[in-house]
């Protein structure tokens, strides 16, 4: 008996399954920094969530819980 593979190739529901999957991790996401940098301010910036120590020391958490800060310059932002 010979296995066919079938496709590999995504499917309109498993792709609208994975951006549901994906929406719902970033909603988690959003909810624990913004409970864990209440006060903080916060500005979305280029579509990221930014959350503001000083006026030029802010931190971006990634989707896994990770965060970066960063230091606004005048010649731009680096990390710290």
């Amino acid at each position: 008996m010979v296995m066919k593979l079938g496709t590999i190739l995504p499917t309109k529901e498993s792709l609208a399954r994975d951006d549901a999957f994906a929406d719902s991790q970033m909603s988690k996401a959003k909810r624990k920094a913004a409970k864990k940098y209440a006060g903080l301010g916060h500005r979305i910036v280029g579509g990221e969530t930014r959350y503001y120590k000083t006026s030029t020391v802010y931190t971006v958490v990634a989707i896994d819980g990770r965060e970066r800060w960063f230091e606004t310059r005048s010649d731009g932002d680096y990390a710290i």
